[in-house]
């Protein structure tokens, strides 16, 4: 039924029924191995998933094809019994937010095909939006979940550098892995379950075991387990919870896309938050020094194929690669300043200092875009498109903190998501969940599903 928003790079139906066979069995029993057992996820393809090719979005002749192991990512979600259906289509090498991949001629938007779907982790979150999965894992480098999960109407969360340990897509300095889901329950579960410490992995070991905390819900759950969130929020639910805004950086966005992000303020404060008013110095300059990091990364990444005549890149593709290896030195160790300097000036004067929960903005700078005409045989390149598109990402990536996405309106004339960020201080992902979740109840969002071309309900003949 939904074949035509192409989402997965690899499906094997055969491998799924095994799966389903083999959690059904352990229900039977009275044996689930977890929460998880039985639950279809998706996983972007940016790391081995057992008996799957891995393409990263790019030719599918150069494809490593029947992985014979899973990422330590993956292998989790297995040992938790969860089913994995596919792997999800990625704009090539996660270098757009756009979300269309040449390659595999998709995926497309549920909510309007003639609008990108948002990316990198474009098939991730259609597998979501479109009722597929509850819940896909993403990686986000510059945006590629948040924006997606804001594009196409779904919860995506881009926690802290090194909380998702991985064993693959390591080289990179700012990407991190997390789930996009349908609900911020959904969120919250797999982050308990991808966020456990791993001595061995790459991530925990640039940080340092004891600097890496548990992964834990905070005041999103009770001491017995259950959520701590009312199902009705009232005026005092979120008293003493501090949303820090940077006014000019605010509205620097498309009007509707700023109306729906202002509603959901307000609605924060009629709960009791107090909005504290912020500057970010040198903000232009500190999102300057994340393009200059990812692109001198993609560039050193990418070389080889870059270099390999029989590796057909996407134009887009090619001169992103061309652009970061034309970063000098000298540049990239400027930026590392910068980064410094961030770190200090928005961790521990504004987080800290000022005693903040989150820092709140629109997730996109703009409506989402409509793809251009004859955008399907070569993909786009668009600089400014996709600086309006990400103008609220940098700070997460360039900084490592934990951002999430959570959908708060849709278009007038389109119908398409409009999506609300909430940034963290490290390892705060718990103060974003909740927040998300009475933004998540509100009453003004009414979430609507995509059109019924584009959207299969899995639960339909069991409710």
């Amino acid at each position: 039924k939904l074949s035509h928003l192409n989402i997965f790079s690899s499906f094997l139906p055969d491998d799924i029924r095994q799966q389903a066979l083999a959690s059904d069995q352990r229900w039977r029993e009275n044996k689930p191995l977890s929460v998880f057992d039985g639950v279809p996820v998706a996983i972007k393809d940016q790391i081995p998933v057992r008996n799957h090719r891995m393409c990263q979005g790019s030719d599918i002749q150069a494809c490593v094809v029947h992985v014979r192991e899973d990422d330590l990512l993956a292998r989790r979600l297995r040992d938790a019994g969860a089913i994995h259906v596919g792997v999800t289509v990625m704009t090539e090498g996660g270098v757009t937010p756009l979300g269309y991949s040449a390659h595999f001629d998709g995926p497309f938007n549920p909510y309007n095909v003639d609008h990108y779907p948002g990316g990198s982790s474009a098939g991730s979150t259609v597998a979501v939006a479109s009722g597929l999965v509850p819940m896909a894992v993403g990686f986000d480098g510059g945006g590629s979940i948040r924006v997606p999960a804001a594009m196409s109407g779904t919860m995506g969360l881009a926690p802290t550098f090194g909380r998702i340990p991985h064993d693959h897509s390591i080289a990179s300095t700012m990407t991190k892995a997390g789930p996009i889901a349908a609900t911020l329950e959904d969120v919250a579960l797999a982050h308990l379950l991808l966020g456990q410490t791993s001595a061995g992995s790459f991530q925990t070991n640039v940080i340092g075991v004891a600097y890496v905390p548990p992964p834990h819900l905070g005041t999103v759950v009770n001491d017995n387990g259950e959520l701590d969130v009312p199902r009705v929020a009232g005026p005092t639910s979120l008293q003493g919870t501090r949303l820090g805004i940077f006014w000019e950086h605010f509205q620097h966005c498309d009007s509707e896309v700023y109306e729906a992000s202002l509603r959901s303020v307000r609605y924060l404060e009629s709960l009791g938050a107090e909005v504290v008013n912020i500057t970010i110095p040198h903000l232009r300059e500190i999102h300057l020094s994340h393009g200059i990091q990812i692109l001198s990364e993609f560039g050193m990444l990418w070389d080889r194929q870059f270099h390999d005549p029989n590796h057909h890149l996407e134009a887009n593709t090619e001169i992103t690669i061309a652009l970061g290896r034309t970063v000098k030195a000298s540049e990239i160790i400027a930026a590392a300043k910068v980064r410094s300097y961030a770190l200090q000036k928005v961790c521990k004067e504004i987080f800290r200092g000022m005693e903040l929960d989150a820092i709140v903005s629109p997730m996109l700078g703009d409506k989402v875009p409509r793809a251009l005409e004859g955008y399907r045989n070569y993909g786009e390149s668009n600089n400014a498109k996709v600086y309006r598109v990400m103008r609220y990402v940098p700070l997460a990536n360039l900084l490592g903190l934990p951002g999430l996405s959570v959908p708060v309106g849709y278009e007038k004339e389109n119908s398409v998501p409009i999506g609300f960020q909430l940034l963290g201080d490290a390892w705060c992902e718990h103060k974003l969940l909740r927040i998300g979740m009475y933004l998540e109840q509100s009453a003004f969002l009414q979430r609507r599903r995509p059109p019924a071309e584009n959207f299969h309900d899995t639960l339909e003949k069991f409710v």
